[in-house]
């Protein structure tokens, strides 16, 4: 029961993932974990690692086309707020 306008219009996806502002936001972020030598995330991911996700230059990673560069370094981030947030402790 939907309006023709919503019904046939034009797919919007978001965020746009592929756009180089969100790459360059996303990854501002990401330098920003990169400095912190208490960022949780570091205790469970290489930091060499981050640093080459950082500097590739391949949009699309080995692992599929789901999940882009952009889109990795974001679940990083993710990962790294959710670790704070509720102060997950690694041991």
């Amino acid at each position: 029961m939907l309006p023709e306008e919503i019904l046939w219009r034009k797919k919007s996806p978001y965020p746009k993932t592929h756009n180089p502002a969100y790459m360059s936001a996303v990854s501002a972020r990401l330098g920003r974990i990169l400095e912190d030598s208490d960022a949780p995330l570091l205790h469970i991911v290489k930091r060499e690692a981050l640093e080459a996700l950082l500097h590739d230059d391949k949009a699309q990673p080995w692992y599929g086309q789901l999940m882009t560069t952009p889109q990795t370094i974001a679940y990083m981030l993710q990962i790294n707020y959710w670790l704070e947030k509720y102060k997950v402790e690694l041991v």
